[in-house]
């Protein structure tokens, strides 16, 4: 059935609620269809199946938002999302990453800001959402600051800047 789901676009909605009945579905089914690069999809099963969601459901969705910079969409995930939710890093960095590619650099560093315990992939979603936003300084005096030892990809991004 989820082989029929994504090589067939006619018939892939009329399995949604079939193979989305629980939230470990719903994940799997989303999560493959951000890999295939069909994140309207995601969105729309998003939308059926707003009953049987959890907080990594709300992420994959979030994930979707910032790849089609749905800015009104993924405002309406990030309310939705559980206090312990925004305590999670994989949460945090996906809102940073969603900001910052709707180009709402304000919202990014608040978040951002608000973080005690930064992770590596934090800053490189804040540095890469940066240089996307053509402002290559302020990853430069964010690098300045930054709490914890760089990596690789860091110093890639670095230099990108």
């Amino acid at each position: 059935m989820i082989r029929r789901l994504f090589n067939i676009d006619q018939t892939k909605y009329r399995y949604f609620s079939i193979i989305s009945s629980s939230p470990i579905k719903l994940n799997a089914t989303m999560k493959k269809l951000i890999e295939s690069r069909q994140y309207k999809e995601v969105l729309d099963l998003f939308d059926r199946q707003s009953q049987v969601f959890t907080d990594s459901t709300l992420t994959l969705a979030l994930k979707a938002c910032a790849k089609l910079c749905d800015r009104e969409r993924g405002i309406r995930i990030h309310r939705q999302l559980s206090s312990q939710a925004l305590r999670d890093s994989f949460t945090q960095t996906s809102l940073i990453h969603f900001y910052m590619q709707c180009h709402d650099i304000d919202h990014a560093h608040q978040i951002f800001s608000a973080i005690d315990r930064k992770t590596i992939f934090m800053y490189s979603a804040i540095f890469k959402g940066y240089i996307s936003n053509d402002m290559p300084e302020k990853v430069l005096e964010l690098f300045d600051e930054m709490s914890i030892a760089p990596d690789e990809v860091i110093i890639t991004i670095l230099f990108n800047a």
